[in-house]
């Protein structure tokens, strides 16, 4: 009798150690299966790489594989992009999402049920993940441009111009620093020999919305009468950003001060500002625009412009060559004063 209760006892032991040793197991698969997990991108030739994504942006996708590496992969070759888990996403319309990828239409991915094209999406893994809060961010990065252009039409006309321009990005907070020198000549005369600063600071209230704060000044030595000077508020929205560029456009109300004492005019005015820029996908080329428009109020002036559009080529990582042309209007209500002029320079950034 004792030997039958000593040996049902060493089976139920046994059976125990069978059942523990095989939770174990389960747990160690189970681990070994999270372990494994990672991020999957469906091409639309129907090859399937795996792997963990590292960035969207700039029409493309960075993937780090165990078997080859970093791949870049060009966005149109993508049908879609499944994570193994959230992850944070900026779309191009400001929006900030912590969520998963899931398949969707080629070309396409299921956000928070949904469909959004995958140029419209950026995202870039980093380790410290307050660095991907675009309020929370610290940055510094300037240029400094010459051009020059002598014409030999029916009068000898040179132009020279002189640009620098300042950005420092601290958290919320982002300030602008742009000063220019220009000086144009006909026959040796000069005709032109101006000064231009302008500063402006921004308060971002999300990553898409800002208020700004403004001030410029321009005087021109040759015609004492053209100093134009205006500080303002108002407020701004970047319509997109991504690794390849961005659009802004801002809106501010301003007082306006036109021409040297004792003939000084003050008035009141609207300011809309509008700054483009874009690099093409080898990122040697990048395109950009910006302009200001002023409308006085109760003037015969309807409105001031100046605008710049430009191209500029990429030397190497700090030189660049730049071509670009230069828009003035003055509207009356009787006709507009126009003035245009074509550059060519070379530049730094960094």
């Amino acid at each position: 009798m004792t030997k039958k209760f000593c040996f049902a006892i060493a089976t139920k032991r046994e059976q125990m150690r069978l059942i523990l040793h095989h939770c174990i197991a389960c747990i160690l698969l189970t681990s070994l299966g999270k372990g494994v997990l990672a991020d999957t991108v469906h091409l639309k030739n129907a090859d399937l790489l795996s792997g963990q994504l590292l960035r969207i942006g700039a029409n493309k996708l960075v993937l780090k594989t165990e078997y080859a590496g970093e791949l870049t992969i060009n966005l149109d070759s993508v049908g879609s992009i499944v994570t193994d888990g959230a992850i944070d996403l900026r779309l191009k319309s400001g929006q900030i999402l912590k969520t998963n990828l899931q398949s969707d239409t080629p070309g396409y991915a299921l956000i928070a049920g949904k469909s959004i094209a995958l140029s419209e999406i950026g995202f870039e893994k980093s380790e410290n993940v307050e660095n991907t809060d675009p309020l929370k961010q610290q940055s510094f990065h300037g240029r400094a441009e010459a051009s020059i252009e002598s014409l030999q039409n029916k009068t000898q006309t040179r132009y020279a111009e002189v640009d620098l321009n300042l950005t420092v990005q601290h958290n919320a907070w982002r300030h602008t620093v742009d000063v220019k020198k220009r000086n144009d000549s006909e026959d040796g005369e000069k005709t032109e020999d101006s000064q231009k600063l302008e500063y402006s600071v921004d308060y971002f209230l999300t990553p898409a919305w800002f208020t700004r704060g403004n001030s410029f000044y321009q005087r021109d030595r040759v015609t004492a009468d053209s100093d134009l000077h205006y500080n303002g508020l108002g407020l701004g929205r970047k319509l997109w950003k991504d690794e390849s560029g961005s659009w802004e456009v801002i809106a501010t109300y301003n007082k306006l001060v036109i021409g040297s004492r004792p003939t000084q005019v003050g008035l009141n005015t609207w300011l809309l500002s509008t700054e483009y820029k874009r690099k093409f996908e080898n990122e040697k080329w990048d395109v950009y625009a910006k302009a200001d428009v002023l409308f006085p109020q109760n003037i015969p002036v309807k409105l001031i412009l100046q605008s710049e559009a430009g191209l500029r080529y990429q030397l190497n990582a700090q030189i660049y060559l730049t071509g670009k042309l230069i828009v003035d209007v003055i509207g009356f209500s009787g006709g507009n004063l126009k003035n245009h002029s074509y550059k060519l320079g070379i530049g730094t950034k960094w």
